[in-house]
């Protein structure tokens, strides 16, 4: 429970049997730690513990067990493997990003590019969508604590300050989510139609050039 984690995590993820670093015991460890640290004033963040706990919470999730307690459900016993369970590390280590700068694109990229040695495009999506929860479940939960009720105006834990004259509650709001989603539809959409016209406009100019005509 010593320090950040992210070089264990990373180590892990790339192969490496690192003892008990994915415990229940390191986890209440590594939370106490850190809110000690953090209510002491040290010079300490919170950044590198909440992947190492992100990396904790999936393994333990996917697995259905805890070794620390000596609990194993009947669940989920299809993930009970090293593949998935790397995996689900991998989500969670980049769910801890996510949570702890508001990106969640910066934690698929963290997991991607830094910590993890295989990876595959269904992968990146579930670790881009278990990153969207984790942002938004703590969006939701900070702007509860602060009395902004669904406002949504706390999008990570480490911030660097807002616009000159922006109010907490002056960003979005829960119903507007909807309307997000509708514009990320649609951009979606005429993205694969101009990738589907610019391949075809490819092959057409291909058979009238030149060569095609010859």
């Amino acid at each position: 429970a010593a320090g950040s984690g992210i070089p264990e995590v990373k180590a892990y993820l790339q192969g490496c049997n690192v003892p008990q670093l994915l415990r229940t015991s390191t986890l209440v460890c590594k939370a106490l730690g850190v809110l000690c640290a953090v209510c002491a004033g040290l010079v300490v963040g919170k950044e590198g513990p909440m992947i190492h706990t992100g990396a904790i919470v999936a393994a333990g999730l996917s697995q259905g067990s805890s070794k620390t307690f000596r609990l194993r459900t009947p669940f989920l016993r299809s993930f009970r493997n090293d593949h998935d369970k790397r995996d689900f590390v991998s989500a969670g280590a980049a769910a801890g990003v996510a949570a702890a700068f508001g990106a969640p694109i910066g934690g698929v990229l963290f997991a991607m590019e830094e910590a993890a040695a295989y990876w595959s495009q269904a992968l990146t999506w579930r670790t881009f969508f278990c990153s969207l929860c984790s942002t938004f479940t703590l969006n939701v939960l900070l702007s509860l604590l602060a009395g902004n009720g669904l406002r949504l105006a706390h999008p990570g834990l480490v911030t660097f300050g807002g616009f000159a004259g922006q109010e907490a509650t002056d960003l979005y709001g829960l119903h507007e989510i909807p309307v997000f989603m509708a514009m990320g539809v649609c951009g979606g959409i005429l993205g694969a139609l101009f990738n589907g016209a610019n391949g075809r406009l490819t092959t057409l100019r291909e058979r009238l050039g030149p060569r095609g005509r010859g």
